[in-house]
């Protein structure tokens, strides 16, 4: 499936979409889903920026709740290795996603 990031929306080829909150950083595509990490602007506090959206531009899940190093330490990147997601945590912390639930597999320091 295709898609196009505009701003804070993800413009999916069927013609659905799904606005976020805050603007797209980048987004992955995977088999049933577009994994999704928004930019998480200096006033606000959002750990948790990692969102699944399906190709029928329903939100599928949120990256579960996870306790970081720092406070206030959100996700500045996502990819896709295999069949897994990779997201990139500005602690330096590296976390592997199952990409059907946003479940943490495996963790570990990236730094």
């Amino acid at each position: 499936m295709k898609y196009h990031v505009n701003g804070r929306k993800i413009e999916l080829s069927s013609g659905k979409s799904y606005t976020f909150e805050y603007k797209v950083r980048e987004a992955v595509e995977m088999e049933r889903a577009i994994i999704v990490c928004v930019e998480v602007p200096e006033n606000r506090m959002l750990e948790d920026n990692i969102y699944a959206i399906g190709h029928d531009g329903e939100l599928l899940w949120q990256i579960s709740p996870t306790k970081h190093a720092m406070k206030n330490s959100f996700y500045v990147s996502v990819s896709k290795v295999g069949n897994l997601i990779r997201a990139f945590n500005f602690d330096g912390m590296v976390y592997e996603l199952d990409p059907r639930n946003g479940k943490i597999v495996k963790q570990y320091l990236g730094k």
